[in-house]
């Protein structure tokens, strides 16, 4: 679904380009040409440069507060999840909300 105007979408873009239209984008697939990423969970195509600077740090467990990423630790032992919980508690003296955690987007 689009998130601005809520109405059902099989797939959306995300293009700062502002002169093309949905038609305009050759489909193939999930891949609609060089320079987009599709991101499957969410079925968005996002310019790739935006995607991994901004897009893709927001599904991971990076602490907000220093360079400290939960998937540098992983060894299998603790989910990333945990390990962030942990790495803010420990070294912040903060924690996140239950209920927020509770209800993230798997």
């Amino acid at each position: 679904n689009c998130p601005i105007c809520k109405q059902e979408q099989e797939k959306l873009i995300v293009d700062y380009s502002g002169t093309k239209k949905f038609d305009d984008y050759p489909f193939w697939g999930d891949e609609i040409g060089a320079g987009f990423s599709y991101r499957d969970d969410v079925g968005m195509f996002f310019e790739t440069n935006y995607y991994e600077r901004d897009i893709l740090p927001l599904f991971g467990y990076s602490c907000q507060k220093c360079d400290y990423t939960a998937e540098q630790e992983a060894h299998g032992k603790q989910p990333p999840l945990r390990l962030l919980q942990d790495h803010l508690r420990k070294d912040h003296r903060l924690t996140l909300c239950n209920l927020c955690v509770d209800h993230l987007r798997k």
